[in-house]
């Protein structure tokens, strides 16, 4: 089965790098087309990224009503971030360790967190469908 990279594979942005443009960085490093000053560039900005995703999780307000339900939600969307914080790890022995081993890594990784991502946004949104209708009926 192939993967879908096009989420995965914008063009390397080095004025605002993101998760969208990471696999373009990890291949422009890797084939010596980019130094790795711009995976550098990349890891401080992306753990910020992670880190502003993880607040605004935790500081979504409940709707009346649905007081309890919320921590399944929460925690499955925390839990797809934590698996986005393992490839910033990883990502970071690759920029002190650049090894075809270390990139692979990082390569499985990033796509390990495009599905678990998506996994968690397709049950979250049929959460609150589920929760709009609930409400409306």
């Amino acid at each position: 089965m192939t993967e879908d990279t096009s989420m995965m594979s914008a063009p390397v942005n080095l004025e605002n790098p993101g998760f969208d443009s990471l696999l373009s960085a990890l291949k422009a490093v890797h084939t010596g087309e980019m130094g790795m000053d711009v995976l550098r560039r990349y890891h401080p900005a992306l753990k910020s990224q992670l880190e502003a995703s993880r607040q605004h999780i935790l500081s979504i307000a409940v709707p009346e009503g649905f007081e309890g339900f919320d921590t399944d939600q929460r925690n499955m969307a925390l839990g797809a971030l934590a698996v986005t914080g393992a490839l910033l790890d990883q990502l970071a022995r690759y920029i002190d360790d650049p090894t075809p081993e270390n990139v692979a890594a990082c390569v499985e990784l990033l796509l390990q967190s495009q599905r678990v991502t998506n996994d968690v946004r397709v049950w979250l949104d049929q959460f609150i469908a589920a929760a709009s209708q609930a409400t409306t009926d």
